[in-house]
């Protein structure tokens, strides 16, 4: 399992609950299941923009605190595992022909940071 996270603070006098509902808002280009909880947003499967992400699950939790009467911070924790095509392409690649292992070595080029860093830096644009 890998795991990188993101980090986004916001300067609003809004309530958390629209906060929330920006955030999630924010967060549905990225696809997937998004479900609310009590310190901010779960995503499951979040990947639009992510490369390489057919050979990965992803999940993704979001958790929002109020830092100040008008200061939210988001911090983010992406987590992400080799999935069954992963796995798949290994004993393809082990068994028959080793072009397969081409597949399972992009596992280790996916970074999603950049997409999930930029859900969040479009959450402004929701609060106004």
């Amino acid at each position: 399992m890998s795991t990188k996270q993101v980090f986004f603070s916001i300067d609003t006098k809004k309530p958390i609950q629209e906060v929330v509902e920006a955030t999630k808002k924010s967060l549905m280009f990225l696809g997937g299941q998004i479900v609310q909880h009590s310190d901010g947003v779960i995503v499951k499967q979040g990947i639009n923009g992510v490369n390489f992400a057919f050979i990965a699950n992803f999940e993704a939790y979001i958790n929002i605190r109020q830092s100040d009467p008008s200061k939210y911070e988001l911090f983010g924790t992406i987590n992400w595992s080799p999935n069954v095509l992963f796995w798949v392409c290994i004993l393809l690649g082990f068994f028959s022909f080793a072009i397969f292992w081409i597949v399972p070595a992009l596992y280790l080029f996916i970074d999603p940071t950049s997409v999930y860093q930029q859900a969040l830096m479009r959450i402004n644009s929701f609060l106004n």
